[in-house]
């Protein structure tokens, strides 16, 4: 698929970044087989987690239509095998 091909628009998510607690951007790609936001993703090592879920969950709803596919990268700096 070449570039001409895909059409795309960036997306304002500045309102739901947190000062170093996350930070978020996307574009939406809508091509002949599928629409997709893309969403990169960073949080920050030594910010509290469940904020960053707050975060996270209130920009996916925002976002949120059943036709889309949801793409997220980044960097979540989250060691899942201890309990803080």
């Amino acid at each position: 698929m070449t570039r001409n091909e895909v059409d795309f628009n960036t997306i304002d998510l500045n309102t739901f970044c947190g000062e170093k607690t996350f930070e978020i951007c996307a574009i939406k790609l809508n091509t002949k087989m599928m629409k997709m936001i893309a969403c990169c993703i960073y949080k920050y090592p030594s910010r509290n987690l469940d904020q960053f879920y707050v975060l996270l969950e209130e920009t996916l709803k925002s976002l949120y239509l059943p036709t889309l596919t949801f793409l997220l990268c980044g960097d979540f700096s989250i060691n899942f095998h201890t309990e803080n």
